[in-house]
């Protein structure tokens, strides 16, 4: 019976902990979002509490191209003489997106540029900062099944159509076992988008698409499933198909470290320096560029529209554009030499 007390006793301390723990991390948001409200080095009380506090939330840390990309909504929001913080990248305690959307929303920050899920969580989340008033524009990634303000990004569906297009003037006659990589439910559009335009040019056949659920886009967790599916005796791959930048990544090292370069073909998305280098290389077929910095500047200006008008954008769409090995050097020159 002691041992019994013993052992409750301790769930309790536990208990307790973590809700004090919690509860120091929201006080702790309140004081900083105060902070920054009322006060600077200057001591220019009057200048601050006029200046908006933004957050950006995203559950990547690990994805330079989101860092990309929270780096050119801080750079815009600082145009507009706006505050930003990247929410939550920094906490001692890891909490998911619909976490951080709850504490923001406590804070009462006047605006949210969220990487989405497509959960009910996340959508629950969303629609609680809404209905407190604060604009959320979802961007890169959406929240299609919440009440968003806008979702600023590739169309899915555009997406899918374009990869088929490269599928079917890379491959020729020839059969072919494709196996999309695929991350989020956000991904079925893409998967939906290769198939119609397969079909509807009657090349289904000749392609068998395959799908592959990578749970997280930790870099390790990726490497790993890849590494899996390109070692394999059972599943024959000829082409795989990347959805993000961090697969992308993993797909062309593993190729290379396990000497399976001319074997299989890479279909990939983002423009960082390692994946630039693999279409260089030959060893990526083509990429997704994705214009990471208008999209961040049409996120802001996405913001800046419904803080003014309930009746602005719900979506703004990017273009899609494809780097190959013969569009290499003109796409470096056109970007000088940005990521």
């Amino acid at each position: 019976m002691r041992k019994l007390r013993e052992g409750h006793g301790l769930e309790h301390m536990l208990i307790g902990f973590l809700i004090l723990l919690l509860f120091i991390t929201i006080a702790s948001m309140l004081f900083f979002h105060s902070l920054m409200l009322d006060t600077n080095n200057t001591g220019d009380i009057t200048q601050l509490k006029e200046k908006k506090h933004y957050v950006f939330i995203s559950g990547e840390y690990s994805n330079p191209t989101i860092d990309d990309l929270y780096d050119s909504i801080k750079e815009n929001v600082e145009k507009n003489g706006a505050l930003i913080e990247y929410f939550g990248k920094k906490l001692a305690v890891e909490y998911s997106i619909s976490e951080l959307i709850e504490l923001a929303t406590h804070a009462k920050v006047d605006g949210m540029f969220i990487v989405g899920e497509d959960n009910s969580k996340v959508a629950s989340a969303i629609n609680q900062a809404l209905a407190e008033h604060i604009p959320v524009i979802t961007v890169y990634k959406d929240c299609s099944i919440s009440k968003r303000s806008c979702f600023v990004g590739i169309n899915g569906y555009a997406l899918g159509e374009s990869f088929a297009r490269k599928l079917e003037s890379y491959h020729g006659d020839k059969e072919k076992n494709v196996y999309i990589i695929m991350n989020s439910v956000q991904d079925k559009a893409v998967m939906k988008g290769i198939r119609v335009y397969l079909n509807q040019k009657k090349e289904q056949e000749k392609f068998h698409l395959k799908e592959i659920q990578i749970e997280s886009q930790e870099k390790f967790t990726s490497e790993e499933m890849i590494r899996e599916l390109v070692l394999s005796k059972e599943e024959k791959a000829d082409v795989l198909l990347c959805l993000t930048s961090v697969d992308t990544s993993s797909a062309y090292q593993i190729l290379v470290d396990y000497n399976k370069v001319g074997k299989i073909n890479v279909l990939g998305y983002g423009t960082s320096e390692p994946i630039l280098e693999g279409i260089q290389k030959g060893i990526i077929t083509a990429t997704v560029a994705i214009d990471i910095k208008e999209m961040g500047a049409l996120s802001v200006k996405a913001m800046l529209e419904h803080e003014q008008n309930s009746n602005a954008r719900t979506t703004i769409s990017l273009p899609v554009e494809f780097v190959d090995q013969g569009m290499l050097s003109e796409y470096r020159k056109r970007k000088g030499g940005l990521k």
